[in-house]
Order: structure tokens, then sequence, then C-alpha cells
């Protein structure tokens, strides 16, 4: 289901404000699905227990909420699946038989055609990486929360939410900052920015300077973090999504063929290894700070924790700005994007 829905979003249309209006709904419903599965989290299956007063370390809890998350998610694959589908025959349908081929060398002609494109090979590359370390922090996330932070569960939830809702509200900026600034452009600002002021509470609480005692207090200037950070951050994905599509393009000019399905493809490769890669890399860094396992936030060592904490925060506010370096390279500005489809004759 996965790669031809995001292959569909470069079929819908050609236009530049289409494309990133396309991308930005497709980003806030996947923030509101982080919504109602962190609601049910905190609120169902991660309660307070005597034996485990931190909800979400208890380990029988994860079965049953795995179970319901992928009864929600099969239903709003469903639903999204017979909403497009009409819409994904027409599309298809006026691409004409020639365009629909995906290539006539197959997978392995198809990789090595992309990775010819400069602006696919560098795209691919940096998205790669800066994915997996979001999917390093967001593994790490609820170990700092629960033992650096020792957030109580109302507050990790005051702090998700105030995040994700951050992440909608950036997302109607993306057109604004792409317009402004062209795509790469606001790409790269958005990522570096938002992950820099997720870092800086954790800079100000080394420093002595943040409210660590107060967990009221401190649960709501996390929050405020966490929704300027979303706010900040909300239009990288959008914006990626937009700059993809136009991959796609000049991949038809170039090769005579469209090949959303591989192009959009590889992007959810990407997102899939920011899950994969990222926790395992995230697993294999608590092994190397020695952080301990299975006991409770109190018995943890104030060291172990300042540990977690720079991994989480400077450590991959450093490898986010090497990640971003490489988007330096991308070549596929508007410009060229609109000779493109001035070639292709779609203006």
């Amino acid at each position: 289901y996965f790669v031809p829905h995001m292959a569909l979003g470069a079929e819908l249309s050609s236009d530049f404000k289409d494309r990133l209006a396309i991308s930005g709904y497709r980003t806030v419903f996947s923030n509101v699905g982080r919504i109602v599965a962190l609601g049910i989290a905190f609120s169902i299956f991660f309660r307070r227990s005597p034996g485990f007063p931190d909800g979400q370390l208890n380990p029988a809890a994860y079965p049953p909420f795995a179970i319901t998350c992928g009864l929600i998610a099969a239903a709003v694959i469903l639903v999204s699946a017979l909403g497009t589908q009409k819409r994904a025959i027409a599309v298809y349908d006026r691409i004409g038989e020639h365009h629909r081929a995906n290539g006539s060398g197959g997978f392995i002609a198809n990789l090595f055609d992309a990775f010819r494109l400069r602006s696919f090979a560098v795209y691919f590359t940096a998205i790669l990486v800066s994915y997996i370390l979001g999917g390093v922090q967001a593994a790490l996330n609820i170990h700092l929360i629960t033992y650096y932070w020792r957030l109580p569960a109302a507050g990790i939830q005051l702090v998700f939410f105030a995040n994700i809702f951050g992440f909608i509200a950036g997302t109607p900026l993306a057109h604004p900052l792409a317009a402004r600034f062209d795509k790469k452009m606001a790409y790269v600002a958005t990522v570096i920015l938002s992950v820099a002021m997720i870092t800086l509470p954790i800079a100000l609480s080394l420093a002595g300077l943040y409210p660590s005692h107060d967990k009221l207090l401190l649960s709501i200037c996390l929050a405020a973090n966490g929704f300027v950070a979303g706010l900040i951050g909300g239009p990288a994905f959008v914006i990626s999504g937009a700059m993809l599509a136009d991959v796609a393009d000049e991949y038809e000019l170039r090769f005579k063929a469209r090949s959303e399905g591989f192009l959009f493809g590889a992007s959810a490769f990407t997102r899939k290894a920011s899950l994969g890669v990222g926790g395992a890399i995230a697993g294999v860094s608590l092994d190397i700070i020695r952080f301990p396992r299975g006991v409770p936030p109190s018995a943890i060592p104030h060291e172990a924790t300042i540990k977690l904490a720079i991994l989480f925060g400077p450590a991959m506010l450093i490898f986010t700005i090497i990640a971003m370096s490489i988007m330096w390279f991308y070549d596929l500005t508007r410009d060229r994007h609109a000779e493109i489809l001035r070639r292709l004759g779609r203006q």
C-alpha cells in the first residue's frame, strides 16, 4: 500500500503549489494518527500500576497496544485506498502506456538510472541519513523523558501532544518558505533549526538554567519547546515530499519513462530505515554509554542520564548538520524544474 500511496502524490499534479498542498495534507493526517496513538497509549495501555508506576516501562502493555494500532491502521488504509482509487485510475489513464512504463530494464536498471541523476543521489543519501538520525532520536526520546527529565505520564503526554500540534501548525508554512527561499534552502534550514530547538533544553539543563526539579513547570517548558520545534520542523516533511516529486519529473525527462513507484518506494525505504536502523543504532548507543537496563528511573546513576542527554541532543545535532551538508549538492532548483516541466509539455 505505502509505495503506490506515495507514488500517487506525484501523479495527482505537476503544479508547485498543488504538490506542496498534497504533501501537506499527508503530513497533517500523519500527525493526527500520532495524536490518536499517543492518546490511547498513555490513557489506556500505559496507566500506572503497582508494579509499574511508569506505565510505559510495562512490557505487557505493548502487545495489546500494537494490535490496537494495527487495527486502526488497517481501517485507515482501507478508507484511503477506496477514496483515491478512481482518481488513481484516471491519472494513469491520462499518462498513457509509454509514460506508464517503469523502465525496460527492471528494478536494477531503474536503480542505476536513478543514481545517475545527481538530484536523486543527493536527495536519497541526505534523506536516508536524516531519517536514520530521526529514528535514533525517536527511539531515545522515551528514554530521555523517562530517565533524564523524569516526567509523570501526564507530562509525557503534554510534551508529545505539543510537539505534534506544532508539526500540524507548521505544515502551512511549507509553501511560503519554499516560495521565498526555494525548496532546498527551506528544507535544510527547517531540519537543522528544529533539531537545534530540541537540543536547547538539554543544553540549558546541563548549564543549570532549566527548571528540572519542578515537574509541572518542567512539563510546560518542554511542551512549549516541543511545540516550537514542531512548528519549525513541520514544513520539512512537506517540502521533502514535494522535492521528490520534482525528481520524478527529471527522471521522466531524461529516461523517457515515469518511475514514481520506484522513486517514492525509495522514500518509503528511508522511512522504514529510520525506524529499523535508527532503533538499532539507538540500542547500540545505549550499550556504548553503558546505560542500565531493567531498573527504575530513580536507580539510574546521574552520570548515565547525562550521557543519554548528550547523545540525544548535541550529538544528534552535529550529525544532522553533517547530513544536511550533503543536501547542498542538490541541484534541482525551482527554475530548473520549471524548465523540465516546459520540456515535458506541462507548462
